[in-house]
């Protein structure tokens, strides 16, 4: 690096869940407990706050999308900017709805991610000429629908989950559709595969920060008898709030997560992943069992 350019900017983007917040957790822990004083961090606890209702606006005016994109970031995400144009040492950002909104990649016809690309130039506009190091989940297609669904459940109204995952198997778009889009705009990215964070839980933490951190899971997704239980109180009215829904998951920890393909289309959506990842140099992963909502 020359003597006095900007270090790269490191961005995390992709699946997150349950892997991701226990690595954006730890890292907050590190630095505060004085870990690092040369690291600028950010993640979902600054960045989501305005995107609900942008998106919101985007949805009900398509046509903002035009004059909306180019400055997305610095509208949405305020604390993105402040990151970019810091002088410290490092800079991460870990946020998955820089490329769209989750419910976007359940619901598009396109299939997942449907405006990545122009989400990424937005990205790259704003990064201007600084290096950027950008490092992208990716999981099994199956899983990545229970998790999107269980979480979007919650926020908003959903066509029924078998229904919606029969079609959302079908759609196009997949890892390698994205992987070209991010390489077209930034030349590379790192990969890191899902199902391997159950062996090595750190490999986010590593990647973003070049740091090793003890990681602490956090909890599991409400299991499908606790989405019915959310369904079945919103019907009847009642509010449903996040210490609700703490309450439920602990009470139903133990019980099955959603689980809505049947066996021939997740295997389907599997031998897909399989090959997919064969695709962008990734190794599958051995896969067992059903979905898993976390």
């Amino acid at each position: 690096m020359k003597t006095g350019s900007r270090p790269p900017l490191i961005v995390h983007l992709g699946p997150h869940r349950t892997a991701s917040t226990s690595a954006q957790r730890a890292i907050r822990a590190y630095l505060a407990d004085g870990g690092a004083d040369d690291l600028a961090f950010v993640g979902p606890g600054a960045l989501r706050p305005a995107l609900p209702w942008t998106m919101r606006a985007l949805a009900a005016a398509p046509g903002l999308w035009r004059l909306a994109t180019p400055a997305l970031l610095a509208m949405t995400a305020p604390a993105a900017r402040t990151v970019v144009t810091s002088r410290r040492t490092r800079r991460v950002i870990s946020e998955e709805c820089l490329l769209g909104a989750m419910t976007e990649c359940l619901l598009s016809p396109r299939g997942i991610y449907p405006d990545a690309a122009r989400r990424l130039r937005a990205l790259k506009r704003m990064i201007g000429r600084r290096e950027a190091k950008l490092v992208l989940t990716v999981r099994a297609y199956d899983d990545w629908f229970v998790s999107l669904y269980s979480w979007s459940l919650l926020h908003r109204k959903l066509p029924p989950a078998p229904a919606l995952a029969r079609a959302w198997a079908g759609r196009a778009r997949g890892w390698p559709d994205l992987v070209r889009e991010i390489e077209a705009v930034f030349g590379s990215c790192e990969i890191i595969e899902f199902g391997s964070l159950k062996r090595d839980p750190g490999a986010i933490v590593r990647a973003l920060i070049g740091e090793a951190i003890d990681i602490r899971h956090a909890g599991a997704s409400l299991s499908a008898a606790g989405l019915a239980e959310v369904e079945a109180r919103r019907r009847q009215g009642e509010r449903v709030g996040i210490g609700d829904l703490g309450e439920i998951r602990s009470r139903r920890r133990n019980e099955a997560p959603l689980d809505p393909f049947d066996e021939e289309t997740r295997a389907r959506l599997r031998e897909r992943y399989a090959r997919d990842l064969a695709l962008i140099g990734v190794t599958a992963p051995a896969y067992s069992g059903r979905a898993t909502s976390t």
